[in-house]
């Protein structure tokens, strides 16, 4: 899995900064100086380019004055992440990758290019189309690819958003002997979600697991910290955690099939990993 998830994010945000993944990191860092690191943190730690959150009780003036000493104002230009956008290319048309691995099961996964959090919109509605497709036991990709066909080992789905663009990907890891009805299996829960809109009920449970997810996610203080520093960096403030669940709850089924037809009729990226040889598909 973690070959496939490298190749993946790699096939999809090439040329990007999105694109540092581990494969990328062994060709580069030997390469990196110390001069590199010294005029990176010169150039973007200081105190217009870094967000301190903290979450507890603590004294405010004492965390002022420490991080102040640290973080001075050197009038370096500050970075807007916005300026980064056009890195980002639309896929022209699908990219697939084969690795041969030898192993007991074949990893499957597809990928759709989507905008970045600053679309409200579409961002909750994926959030809620991962919901029903792919997340736990409940979900149409369990429930139809893993309990009643036995075609994976796991299966599931996952959207991930940044402030330039995101990815929505769903993944099934079977047996290398089912890898052609697998991926069919998957292209049929999507098509499905494209003409048919969900039912109230899946629709409500979907949300209802959303924000059930949200609450256990913000449990500690660190949690908290560590989304209030999220949402300041990528612009939609730290207010946003008490926005969330009116967004989540505005989704309609509407929305739900207007968004899935948005992106995923665009090309998209497949990475195939297992032994290629065993495989029914050779092509």
């Amino acid at each position: 899995d973690s070959v496939a998830f490298d190749e993946f994010k790699t096939d999809l945000w090439k040329g990007t900064a999105y694109g540092n993944t581990a494969k990328v990191l062994e060709k580069t860092v030997s390469s990196i100086q110390r001069e590199d690191i010294v005029d990176f943190y010169n150039n973007v730690f200081n105190a217009e380019n870094v967000v301190i959150s903290i979450n507890g009780s603590v004294d405010n003036q004492e965390y002022i004055n420490y991080f102040s000493r640290i973080l001075k104002n050197s009038n370096n230009k500050s970075v807007n992440l916005s300026d980064y956008k056009t890195q980002y290319k639309p896929l022209q048309k699908n990219k697939i990758s084969k690795i041969n691995k030898d192993s007991q099961a074949t990893w499957i996964l597809v990928g759709w290019l989507t905008d970045g959090v600053t679309n409200e919109k579409d961002w909750a509605a994926l959030q809620v189309i991962d919901s029903i497709l792919g997340s736990g036991m409940s979900s149409r990709l369990f429930t139809n690819l893993r309990d009643e066909q036995g075609l994976a080992y796991q299966v599931g789905s996952t959207f991930s958003s940044n402030v330039n663009k995101g990815v929505f990907a769903v993944y099934i890891a079977t047996n290398p002997s089912t890898e052609q009805v697998a991926k069919n299996g998957i292209f049929n829960e999507i098509e499905k979600l494209k003409k048919e809109f969900v039912t109230n009920k899946e629709l409500n449970e979907a949300k209802d697991k959303l924000l059930g997810n949200f609450v256990l996610s913000i449990e500690t203080n660190m949690e908290k910290a560590s989304l209030v520093n999220s949402l300041e960096i990528s612009g939609r403030g730290y207010n946003y955690t008490d926005k969330y669940p009116q967004i989540i709850n505005s989704i309609t089924a509407q929305d739900v099939i207007r968004t899935v037809n948005k992106y995923f009729n665009q090309p998209y990226v497949m990475t195939i990993v297992g032994p290629l040889n065993k495989s029914v598909d050779k092509n």
